[in-house]
Order: C-alpha cells, then structure tokens, then sequence
C-alpha cells in the first residue's frame, strides 16, 4: 500500500518513467533523490513481497518493543512525560487517574515531541548491534547463530560454559538469562530519560525490574534498594526478636 507521501510526490511514476528511458539505478537516484531502497521495491522483482515480509517481522518480538525505544509509538503513556510539572498539577492528575482512571491515549503526543527526541534518525540495527553484534535481517532469515554479550562488560556472554544465542540475553538489572522476544522483557533507558534514545542508553531487562528502576538512573536505583534494604532488615531483625522475646 502505499503512502499518502509516495503518491504526492509521485515516487512510482517518476522511476517507472524514467526506468522506461534506460536509466540505471544510481541515475534515477540522482535525479529524483530517491533512495536505492525505494527504486529497487518498484523495479525489482519481488521486492515489494519481501518488503511485506520483512515488515511483518519487524513488528513482532524483539524487533517491535526495539522500535519503540527507538522512535517511542504515537500516543504512548508516559514515553514523554515531564518531570518539572508543579506538585499540584501533579497532585491533581494522580487524583483523577485514580478516581477516573485513564480515558484513552492521547493523540498526535509522537508527532508533537518528535523533535525532542536526542539521537534522529536511528536504525533498529544500532540498537540490537549493541546486544548481538553483527546481527542483521539476513543472519535472522538464514537462522545464523548470533552471541550476545554481556550488558555491563560488552564481552561474549556465557551461561554454564555455553554461549547465549539470539533471542536470548542476561538481564542487565537481574542478570538472569531470558528471551528477549517475551513479553516480560522490556527496553530500558539507562539513564532514566525516555528523551534520550541514543544506542548507548538502551538495554534489556525483565518487566519486574524495569518497574523498580521506573525513570531512575542506576546511581538513583542503588540508592533506592539500599534504602529499603536498610529498612527490611531493621525491621525484620525487630520482628525476630519480637518473637523470641514472646
């Protein structure tokens, strides 16, 4: 199908004429300053079904929750939010999210911040290069084994003395092994800033801990586990002997 984009420019029509003139590739790229991508999904055989194929894929798995870290979904809670709003507009927000709850995703919150985001023109591949590097879209058709490394030392990672192959991958956070394509592994932004998509800030980690860790940096995750570690075992220990003592 295609795009509102393509047929105002009329994308398909110029390379077909041109084409019809002999034109090569490079040529009808330096006219139009269309992309080698575009001129092969109109002119090469079967490029459009591969196209589909490829873009079925992508928004699947790894490859759909690694878009969304990239360019964050339309309308995604939170994917923007500001964290210098006044204590009472806070206050009142939560208020009515807990009163009324949630009326729908607001609309066009993607293309309003679009702009904000600090690394433009990111590709899905910078980012999953980070955790198997050499990954590509023709090692994943040809089902080539991939290692991924470890988070925190960017080495080859191992699991009882074997390699861990895509999909799977150590937790940064837990640092237990799981499938990067299941629903409980979730994209994280290193340093807590949802604005900052640039290959260095992202990471995978189980949905239990990216509760935990929320907008926190790591320095601000250590402090927060060690506050109610302090707490728990203060407590606890008073438990204990509450027991002992009865």
């Amino acid at each position: 199908m295609r795009t509102n984009k393509s047929i105002k420019e009329g994308k398909k029509e110029q390379i077909f004429k041109l084409r019809s003139y002999e034109y090569s590739y490079g040529q009808i790229q330096k006219i139009t300053g269309f992309s080698k991508a575009s001129i092969s999904y109109h002119l090469g055989e079967g490029q459009k079904e591969k196209c589909l194929e490829r873009n079925k894929k992508f928004q699947q798995g790894v490859f759909r929750k690694t878009m969304f870290f990239v360019k964050p979904a339309r309308g995604r809670r939170g994917a923007y939010k500001d964290n210098t709003a006044t204590r009472i507009s806070d206050i009142r927000k939560k208020a009515r999210i807990f009163m009324y709850g949630h009326k729908g995703k607001r609309k066009g919150v993607y293309a309003m911040h679009k702009s904000k985001l600090t690394y433009q023109g990111g590709k899905i591949w910078d980012y999953l290069d980070k955790i198997w590097p050499g990954i590509s879209s023709k090692k994943i058709e040809e089902k080539t084994e991939m290692q991924a490394v470890n988070q925190w030392t960017g080495e080859l990672d191992f699991e009882d003395g074997k390699p861990i192959i895509f999909p799977m991958v150590r937790c940064k956070l837990s640092g237990e092994v799981v499938d990067a394509e299941m629903s409980n592994v979730h994209c994280d932004h290193i340093d807590g800033n949802r604005l900052n998509n640039h290959p260095s800030n992202f990471s995978f980690v189980t949905k239990r801990f990216n509760a935990l860790k929320e907008q926190d940096n790591y320095d601000q995750l250590y402090k927060n586990c060690k506050k109610f570690i302090e707490i728990y075992e203060k407590h606890k220990m008073e438990v204990v002997n509450d027991t002992l003592n009865t």
